[in-house]
């Protein structure tokens, strides 16, 4: 009887300490993955040399002013070192996935850097400047204007796709921001909604597939029309479609716990202030 009891009691133990180890580890995971941590993502559009803008008109910040949705080039330079000052951690639309499924950890707050539309200034303008800091960033680009006047081609969305840091790492995810970004069918002809969806998440990423080589996987919806934020008929056809996630406009803050078909971000525009005032917007409107 006491040898077998000398054998249970130090079995009992060990399993006791094994449990406190598991649970601690348990217990602290949502830590250890980001739960404290605060992410934002910026939404920028336009870029533009400061020797080229009228600067009256650039003062003008109601909606359909010409520079409404446009960053001179000094200012997404601050923006840019504002960000590597304050030691935030550039993330991936993609990390952030890995993040929420707890594949990835983060070590501090986090900036992730979206691009709208496509325009050609992104790629002359802030494709270098965030070579040079080693930024990862997502280009949400209108298929079917690319190649147009005032807009990356495929060539120039290839060579950002391809692009390799000094580690051999990829800094730069051409992602979808539909295929005209033209206004839906109204919802009440369900028919035509349907096929107006598909169509326009459909073509983009088949587009982009065929292009770049690799599937979008994420959707920056657009601002115009009835584009349904947060319809979850929308949401259903992205995911029926291959989405992992939607962009959308709404000025929040985002973290683990947040739905990433109803991602929020803060529009960067001519009138925000200078550097982009990341640390006002994590205090003002931290999603809980």
């Amino acid at each position: 009887m006491k040898r077998t009891l000398l054998i249970i009691f130090p079995v009992i133990l060990l399993m006791g300490v094994l449990l406190t180890i598991f649970t601690e580890k348990h217990i602290s995971s949502d830590k250890d993955y980001a739960s404290d941590k605060k992410i934002i993502i910026l939404m920028y559009h336009n870029l533009i040399k400061d020797n080229e803008v009228d600067e009256d008109k650039f003062k003008l910040g109601y909606e359909g002013a010409p520079y409404l949705y446009t960053r001179k080039e000094s200012q997404f330079l601050n923006d840019m070192k504002h960000i590597k000052n304050q030691n935030y951690q550039v993330i991936s639309l993609y990390d952030f996935l890995e993040i929420k499924n707890k594949k990835m950890s983060l070590s501090r707050d986090a900036v992730i850097i979206t691009f709208d539309d496509g325009g050609r200034s992104q790629y002359d303008i802030a494709f270098p400047i965030l070579k040079k800091h080693g930024f990862k960033a997502t280009f949400f680009v209108i298929t079917n204007r690319s190649g147009e006047d005032g807009f990356m081609g495929w060539e120039e969305l290839r060579e950002m796709a391809e692009y390799k840091d000094e580690n051999n790492k990829s800094l730069f995810d051409i992602e979808s921001h539909s295929h005209t970004h033209l206004p839906l069918p109204p919802k009440d002809e369900m028919g035509k909604w349907k096929e107006a969806v598909l169509f326009e998440l459909q073509t983009s990423q088949n587009l982009i597939k065929k292009e770049i080589g690799k599937i979008p996987r994420f959707l920056a919806l657009p601002g115009a029309g009835n584009w349904g934020r947060g319809d979850e008929d929308f949401i259903e056809l992205a995911k029926e479609s291959g989405y992992f996630g939607i962009r959308m406009w709404l000025r929040k803050t985002v973290n683990i716990s947040s739905d990433i078909y109803q991602m929020s971000s803060y529009p960067v525009l001519n009138k925000t202030a200078v550097p982009v005032p990341i640390e006002e917007w994590f205090k003002e409107n931290h999603e809980k």
